[in-house]
């Protein structure tokens, strides 16, 4: 759990990423909300994904996929987010 931990602070973006996740939301709203491009959004949540901490609930769409945190990543967050 610390590596996880570690990785996401060390990541500005990560960082901002997990705590926009509270409620699942699509790359382009999180893109919006958090005020960075699109592109490095998605960017983000792939590798956020490929460590464990987010999951696509709708992986087969081209368009509107929706994130959220997996049990792991909102563990990650409330540590984060104390910090």
């Amino acid at each position: 759990m610390d590596k996880l931990i570690s990785y996401v602070i060390r990541g500005s973006l990560r960082k901002k990423v997990i705590s926009s996740l509270t409620i699942p939301n699509t790359p382009t709203l999180l893109a919006k909300k958090i005020n960075i491009d699109r592109g490095s959004v998605s960017r983000t949540l792939i590798n956020l994904q490929d460590a464990g901490i987010v999951i696509c609930s709708n992986p087969k769409n081209k368009t509107g996929r929706i994130y959220k945190l997996t049990e792991k990543g909102k563990k990650v967050y409330d540590k984060v987010r104390k910090m």
